[in-house]
């Protein structure tokens, strides 16, 4: 389930019905886990894979927040595989939300 509409966003994962363990900090606004809006501007199907091995590209494992500001090696490859400008689109505004 994803917040695909106005009702679910600003919701804690908790109450809009989703099987979750997210319980921590449930008392705490500031703490509580809340879903982001994401719009996908490109998508590419299963079968297709991006990489180049010993290229010293950012892939991070186990985590749920990063930054590519100090990879821009990562951030060519990205922009080169998929026809992107990654410095402009993480500037832009779209709809009144930063995506």
């Amino acid at each position: 389930m994803f917040a695909s509409n106005e009702e679910a966003r600003g919701k804690r994962l908790i109450d809009l019905g989703l099987f979750t363990a997210v319980r921590d900090n449930l008392d705490d606004d500031v703490r509580c886990e809340y879903m982001a809006a994401v719009k996908w501007i490109k998508t590419v199907g299963r079968d297709i894979k991006h990489w180049k091995k010993n290229a010293r590209l950012f892939a991070g494992r186990g985590i749920t927040r990063c930054s590519l500001a100090n990879q821009p090696k990562t951030i060519d490859f990205v922009d080169l595989c998929f026809g992107l400008k990654i410095d402009e689109l993480a500037n832009e505004q779209l709809d009144g939300f930063l995506y």
